[in-house]
């Protein structure tokens, strides 16, 4: 918990788990406003309105990190350090954004050979897409279709 949590719980409970209602209240927004996006997509059309309410009635897994080796962190840490691959990445999201007025789902990602290097392994895919949302690069990562570059502001 951090020391501005930790302070505004101290001091008013009530104000608190109003602001974490709040919070709760703009996610589900979100996720349901990029679930329509991607079920009125004409270039998505196996995402169907059934699909988007499956989608929005899981519950979304915990990814860990855990199961990685080192070895494959440093590998995917490195990728994603690479301004080139990087820029390459961004505009390949951008451009899918542009098209789709949403964002990808991380199979499309993973399998979506254009953006990875020549090496780029299936194991590595997903170690860089398990890495990436703690890179500070991109928003979304916990909102169904709503993967997107960050910009700064």
């Amino acid at each position: 918990m951090s020391h501005k949590t930790k302070n505004r719980t101290e001091k008013d409970p009530a104000a608190e788990q109003e602001w974490m209602l709040k919070e709760r209240q703009l996610k589900a927004a979100r996720a349901q406003q990029s679930v329509a996006a991607a079920v009125a997509c004409p270039l998505c059309p196996e995402i169907t309105a059934e699909v988007g309410v499956k989608v929005l009635t899981m519950k979304a897994p915990r990814e860990t990190m855990s199961c990685m080796s080192a070895a494959l962190v440093r590998r995917a840490r490195t990728l994603i350090a690479n301004d080139t691959w990087r820029t390459e990445f961004f505009a390949w999201l951008d451009a899918y954004w542009a098209a789709h007025h949403h964002g990808p789902t991380w199979r499309t990602l993973r399998t979506t050979e254009e953006i990875w290097p020549q090496d780029g392994s299936l194991v590595l895919r997903r170690a860089v897409l398990r890495t990436l949302p703690s890179s500070g690069h991109v928003d979304g990562t916990r909102v169904p279709y709503g993967l997107c570059v960050r910009r700064r502001k």
